[in-house]
This record gives C-alpha cells, sequence and structure tokens, in this order.
C-alpha cells in the first residue's frame, strides 16, 4: 500500500501545474478521490497546448488509472488462509451475486509486478512534470523532448475457485501430457 500512496500523492504535482493557488489546490486534492482528481486533471488537460505533453500526461494518466484499479482490488479483498504457496489466496464479494462470497488466487508474482508498475508510474509522473516544467521555464538544463512512458500495467485478473473448492489449498494445474 505505501508504494501506492507514493503514486497517489503524484497526482499533486499535476494539482500544482494547474492549480496555482495553493490553499484551494490542497483543499480540492485533500477532498478528492481518485476518481475525480483524474476527471478534474483531465479537464485541464484539455487546455493543453502542447501536444507532446498532452499525449505523455493521457499515458501517464491512463497507467495510474490501472494501478488504482489494482491497489482497489486488493485492498477490498479479505486474505484467505491456505498452505504456504506462491500465490495470495482471497474473498471477494461478488457484485453480480449478492450474498456470495467468491475464492480467488493470484500469484504473488504477479502482485510484485503491479507494485513495481506503481512505482514506476510514480516515476514517470515525477519525472514528466518535472521535465515539463523546466522546458517552459526556458532552463537550458532541460533535458530534450519526455521521458518515454513506463510498460503499461496489467491488471491483476481473478482465478476463482468452484465453491466446493473454497476450503482447499489451490491446485497446481494440471501437467501437460
Amino acid at each position: 500500500m505505501l508504494v501506492f500512496n507514493e503514486l497517489e500523492m503524484s497526482l499533486w504535482s499535476f494539482f500544482r501545474r494547474y492549480i496555482p493557488q495553493e490553499t484551494a489546490r490542497d483543499y480540492l486534492f485533500a477532498a478528492l478521490n481518485n476518481s475525480a482528481r483524474l476527471k478534474l486533471i483531465r479537464a485541464y488537460l484539455e487546455t493543453e497546448e502542447d501536444a507532446s505533453f498532452l499525449t505523455a500526461a493521457t499515458e501517464a494518466l491512463l497507467r495510474f488509472d490501472i494501478c488504482c484499479e489494482n491497489r482497489n482490488f486488493i485492498a477490498h479483498a479479505m486474505p484467505h488462509e491456505t498452505p504456504m504457496t506462491k500465490k495470495f489466496s482471497f474473498i471477494k464479494r461478488l457484485p453480480k451475486e449478492p450474498g456470495f462470497l467468491g475464492f480467488y488466487d493470484i500469484p504473488i508474482s504477479d502482485i510484485r509486478a503491479a507494485a513495481k508498475s506503481m512505482s514506476e508510474c510514480e516515476e514517470y509522473i515525477i519525472g514528466l512534470l518535472a521535465d515539463q516544467q523546466l522546458k517552459e521555464a526556458g532552463d537550458p538544463h532541460a533535458p530534450e523532448g519526455l521521458p518515454p512512458p513506463p510498460p503499461k500495467p496489467r491488471k491483476l485478473t481473478l482465478s476463482r475457485r468452484p465453491a466446493a473448492q473454497a476450503n482447499e489449498p489451490p491446485q497446481p494445474p494440471p501437467s501437460p501430457q
């Protein structure tokens, strides 16, 4: 969660760019959830005149959005005890089946990859906005162009176990024969 909190704070850099009045900026950032923050930033981006920055910022927000979905996916799940495996097992309410719980497994390597994507996205947003600020200020040390975006994060996906196996440990897939 710490990696996501750092990523979330990188959005503040967009607020700093577009909302110069400090009190209003800080109030809005604290009062809005991430979905509303993204909508506000995207509204400001519609006024952006630098096409390369607009493209890069749009890519950054797309990556942020995927990271946010991954964070919410994990944060709102309930861990489920299983023997030592290389998977994170948890229980999650089923939105389309009220009153039922789904049992899911996610490989730990996927969770680590999601955390790495969050860190890369945070670095990209901060670097993008810092480079653009130097460029707009006419700083002779401003880098040429903008930093390349990190790889697009993968959305965490569910591997749902049937209810009959809910209290059994995850089974390895059958070996191909």
